[in-house]
């Protein structure tokens, strides 16, 4: 199975749960609801058919095409989000996210998705019944439009009948024809045509949320295998690898650090030499590294980004550093991804990763003058990953921390087949264990 950059798990749930700002402003949508939703239907079929028409063009032109669709897609599922709000209730209010539409699109069409090849038949299904969800509310609307021009032509003939007599107050008839034309919107008979979506935005909403979910835990199955824990601290009993001690491994950061080093092994952020010799940028570089990852792509085993009120020992003084780390992140993830465009997502994931270079090098970032707010951020991030990380190397407990490094390195140093030699005066475990515990 291909595998995947686990902090790719991370930006695929960060697009789920994006606050993105909504396409169309409330304060410029008419009081009838149904009407938008079909016209940025009519919009979106626009916008393929154009696409369809230049797909032997070249590339610039049909890469502004495809950009017009998803945008037109943006606009109709906002518009489907307006009449979630006026329609359901709050426990059924959900931000429909293009990507995710994109996706079920892409598997209704029995095409699969890259790096999700081996569960295609899982999730297809749920996409289709997504599909299929927008669909019949597309059709529900446009039958739900027809019957409201129905209806307002037969309040207009109504209003012609009675206009003998309010010809005598005719300054008084402009005024209340013009009231009464738009307080259809407010009657029992639209309140009961609107009604009528409700069954239908349920259904999508259930659809939308289990599609979702799958399509996430399927990235999360193919970054962390079966199961997204520490897998490294737990291996099979059968392994001829001498497994990490848990009595060193067992609390939120510790447990971060030999995920972090795997990653960073593999991806070349840290010089595998570095881990053989011992070197001090290894263990200055892991700690930053497992901070940074505590707070983005491994969050969901911390819960740094929502609870900090049982931090381990370690890190436990740096309550409000960390809160600064955590709201200055939500800040960068907002200005490289509120456009949600493929561009956005590579900035993204490309300004994390230059973070990680600079964590581990210590060099200062370039400087771009087109990025100066991300770089304040990105700067203020480093300074404060480097006050927590540096700090546990230099409290009381450096020692014990160092301790727990030498036996991380040494247990990859078997898995990549390096040798280290044992000193006389190396501490043993017991007494590691004793002075953590003290």
């Amino acid at each position: 199975m291909t595998q995947l950059d686990p902090f790719i798990i991370y930006t695929v749930k960060l697009a789920m749960d994006f606050k993105s700002v909504e396409t169309i402003p409330r304060d410029t949508i008419q009081e009838n609801l149904i009407l938008p939703d079909t016209m940025a239907h009519e919009q979106w079929i626009n916008s393929t058919i154009d696409l369809s028409k230049i797909i032997n063009q070249d590339q610039g032109q049909i890469q502004a095409a495809i950009d017009d669709v998803h945008r037109q897609q943006r606009i109709y599922l906002d518009t489907l989000h307006l009449l979630q709000k006026s329609i359901l209730p709050n426990e059924f209010h959900k931000r429909l996210n293009e990507p995710i539409w994109f996706a079920a699109q892409v598997l209704n069409k029995n095409c699969q998705i890259r790096h999700l090849e081996y569960f295609t038949d899982t999730i297809q299904p749920l996409a289709s019944k997504v599909h299929d969800s927008i669909e019949k509310i597309r059709l529900v609307t446009r039958r739900l439009l027809h019957k409201q021009q129905s209806y307002k032509q037969q309040q207009q003939q109504q209003q012609q009948q009675d206009s003998f007599f309010s010809s005598f107050f005719s300054s008084f008839s402009s005024s209340n024809i013009s009231y009464k034309e738009n307080n259809f919107y407010h009657t029992e008979q639209n309140q009961d045509l609107l009604q009528r979506l409700e069954p239908h935005l349920i259904s999508l909403y259930y659809h939308w949320t289990t599609f979702e979910k799958a399509l996430y835990e399927c990235y999360v199955h193919t970054v962390f295998g079966k199961s997204h824990h520490s897998n490294l601290l737990w291996e099979q009993q059968n392994s001829t690898i001498q497994q990490l001690p848990n009595q060193l491994f067992n609390d939120q950061f510790t447990q971060l650090l030999p995920i972090t080093l795997e990653r960073a092994i593999n991806l070349r952020i840290i010089d595998l030499q570095a881990i053989q010799s011992l070197e001090p940028i290894a263990f200055v570089a892991i700690p930053r590294l497992a901070i940074l990852a505590g707070v983005t792509w491994l969050a969901h085993l911390t819960g740094w980004r929502t609870d900090l009120s049982s931090l381990p020992i370690w890190i436990k003084p740096h309550i409000k550093t960390l809160n600064r780390i955590s709201s200055a992140l939500e800040k960068l993830e907002f200005q490289l991804l509120k456009n949600q465009s493929e561009d956005a997502h590579h900035s993204f994931v490309q300004r994390y990763q230059t973070l990680e270079q600079i964590l581990v090098s210590g060099r200062p970032m370039q400087e771009d003058d087109n990025n100066t707010a991300c770089q304040q951020l990105e700067k203020s991030i480093f300074l404060d990953i480097c006050i927590i990380a540096d700090s546990v190397l230099s409290s009381h407990s450096t020692q014990a921390f160092t301790i727990v490094l030498s036996h991380l390195f040494r247990h990859f140093g078997q898995q990549y087949d390096i040798l280290f030699e044992e000193s006389e005066d190396a501490i043993p475990l017991e007494q590691t264990v004793m002075d953590l515990a003290i």
